[in-house]
């Protein structure tokens, strides 16, 4: 479920699978507001990402493949460059998804330390941004472990929590802690 003030919104699925060295998130978030899909491949053997696709149904389409230390974005006629490295998380309006990145850090995180991670940001328009994030892992509680994510371009930290490596809740202030709060239950 997707919640804004503990109001129901709509909600998120997401269906992973593994073929031929690739995992896949077929992903698929409808609200009130609109309905978005998302398909994410990541190269099993190194972890990183291959291709990301995203779609706002009835609005923009943006795919993006990983590329010789590029990640080529492409929305309709226009073609877009950004640098990529390995480790480098892409980002975009779905904690099921940022979900994975996380995964691989967390085995390295100490508690209570931040943790820098570079991220190339696809904001609620789609448009790609280069971001420093701030990751943070706090105490375990209850067999669950929270996580943080901060940064200049978001109003308020985004928080995640886990257990046994799968996402069992998610909270974000797209407006800044003063605005309304969306969650994943």
């Amino acid at each position: 479920d997707v919640l804004r003030d503990g109001v129901r919104l709509g909600e998120e699925c997401a269906t992973v699978t593994s073929t031929d060295g690739v995992w896949r998130m077929d992903g698929l978030r409808s609200t009130r507001a609109r309905t978005d899909r998302y398909v994410l491949e990541l190269n099993i053997d190194t972890r990183q990402p291959r291709r990301l696709w995203l779609q706002q149904v009835g609005g923009a389409t943006v795919s993006a493949t990983v590329t010789d230390g590029w990640l080529m974005v492409e929305t309709g006629d226009t073609t877009r460059r950004v640098a990529y490295a390995p480790g480098t998380l892409l980002d975009f309006p779905s904690p099921l998804a940022t979900v994975w990145a996380l995964k691989l850090l967390l085995p390295r995180m100490a508690v209570e330390s931040d943790t820098a991670v570079r991220a190339i940001r696809f904001d609620t328009n789609l448009r790609p941004q280069v971001e420093l994030l701030s990751v943070r892992r706090h105490a375990d509680s209850k067999g669950r472990v929270r996580m943080s994510i901060e940064s200049r371009g978001r109003p308020a930290p985004d928080a995640l929590w886990l257990k046994d490596g799968a996402l069992v809740g998610a909270r974000q202030w797209p407006r800044g802690r003063a605005g309304f709060q969306l969650s994943w239950r």
